[in-house]
């Protein structure tokens, strides 16, 4: 894997000073939240800790729905047409 580091200097308004890039970690990426690429439904949440989300999964009505712990990051749910939503629990309860 290359991994590309710069290093930028600014010169605003008679300030300067330099900025770092470097590789963008998944958080910046990816949309915060559910989304669905072309084969996989993800949770990229983007908070410190640890967090409850219900997963809706296709057919059978609730009954197939899931909670789950997700981590900070990229967690994948399941394939793209099997997974239709995931949302954040702030009750920190699942009632399925």
């Amino acid at each position: 894997m290359l991994t590309v580091t710069a290093s930028v200097v600014v010169a605003v308004a008679g300030f300067v000073g330099t900025a770092q890039a470097g590789p963008a970690s998944p958080s910046s990426v990816q949309t915060c939240g559910f989304y669905v690429s072309s084969a996989t439904a993800w949770y990229n949440h983007c908070g410190t800790t640890n967090v409850l989300v219900r997963v809706d999964v296709a057919g059978g009505g609730s009954g197939n729905d899931y909670c789950a712990i997700v981590h900070p990051g990229l967690n994948p749910l399941g394939a793209s047409g099997q997974i239709l939503n995931a949302y954040y629990l702030s009750t920190g309860r699942c009632n399925i």
